[in-house]
Formats: C-alpha cells, sequence, structure tokens
C-alpha cells in the first residue's frame, strides 16, 4: 500500500510518512512501509543494531572493571 505525504511535509526515503513522523528513515527504495515508515524486517534489524550496541557496551564496562 503506498501512502503519500502532504507536498510540504518531506519525505526524503519516498516511503509515504513524512520525515518528521519516521522512525526508519531510510525505507529501501520499492519497499512497502507501515505507519511509521518502517519496512518488513526493519524491527528485526533494530533489535539486531540493538544487540550489537549493547554487547559492545557491556564489553567496555567489564574492560573499565578490570
Amino acid at each position: 500500500m503506498l501512502k503519500v505525504a502532504a507536498h510540504h511535509q518531506k519525505d526524503t526515503d519516498l516511503d509515504g510518512v513524512s520525515d518528521l513522523l519516521d522512525e526508519c528513515p531510510a525505507t529501501p527504495t520499492g519497499e512497502s512501509a507501515d505507519s511509521i515508515g518502517c519496512s518488513e524486517g526493519s524491527e528485526t534489524m533494530m533489535v539486531t543494531e540493538f544487540l550489537i550496541q549493547a554487547t559492545a557496551a557491556l564489553r567496555q564496562t567489564r574492560e573499565i572493571g578490570r
């Protein structure tokens, strides 16, 4: 389903969700997006990125504690 942002609202990734509301500002071209601007599978990518960052932070904390 293609959503169209109002012409006065910028939609950089052209997913139909204005940049002000877009929680996934780099939706790949041609992929459909939900009401918050995220394509299918982007939640998995966000969780993976969070886990990578959390693991790195934990390692830094352990290094500081030694």
